[in-house]
């Protein structure tokens, strides 16, 4: 397999001529897809996880509750 810039898929299909010309475009949109979907799910479980720490910290006594 020669290597070239752009990425393509990475599995050969037995018995196949070649990949479409639109497979990889269609590879970059799912890349980007999946990694918007992992990148957002990520920065709601951060700012969960902001609130309940900004929680905790009002409920809190001042000095720590020591």
């Amino acid at each position: 397999m020669h290597e070239s810039f752009w990425p393509h898929f990475p599995y050969p299909f037995p018995a196949s001529p070649g990949l479409p010309h639109w497979w990889d475009a269609v590879w970059w949109v799912i890349q980007v897809v999946v990694m918007t979907g992992l990148l957002m799910g990520l920065r709601a479980l951060a700012q969960a996880v902001d609130r309940d720490m900004a929680a905790a910290e009002q409920e809190s006594p001042p000095g720590g509750g020591r």
